[in-house]
């Protein structure tokens, strides 16, 4: 998450209109830097997000880890105030949860997605 936040952080220096009057302050130097960064972090994180580095599987309670688990309760964003017991009677009656895992990060996922059928 860090690298896609810095990626960003730089992206909107050296392209937003907002940002403009700053870029103007920096020197050509600071300039060249944060562009050479932008390139690195673009081609780190292509690396990293390559298809054959994610993996989308199915995150429930008969198979995935309570690390993931738990990964899931912390980070989400749609639902208010989720817990264990109230992610658990989510998961029922037609009611999916997928992650998409980078391969070096098994328990963890990187997105995840609910599905309603």
């Amino acid at each position: 998450r860090g690298v896609v936040e810095l990626r960003q952080d730089i992206s909107t220096v050296l392209t937003s209109k907002k940002q403009q009057e700053q870029k103007r302050k920096l020197s050509p130097g600071a300039i060249s830097a944060l562009t050479e960064a932008d390139t690195a972090t673009s081609k780190w994180l292509g690396q990293f997000y390559a298809h054959d580095q994610v993996v989308l599987r199915p995150i429930n309670f008969a198979t995935s880890s309570t690390a993931t688990i738990e990964a899931v309760v912390d980070r989400e964003k749609v639902l208010s105030s989720v817990t264990i017991d109230n992610l658990k009677s989510r998961l029922s009656n037609g009611r999916y949860l997928y992650g998409l895992f980078h391969k070096d990060i098994p328990e963890d996922p990187l997105v995840f997605v609910h599905i309603v059928l």
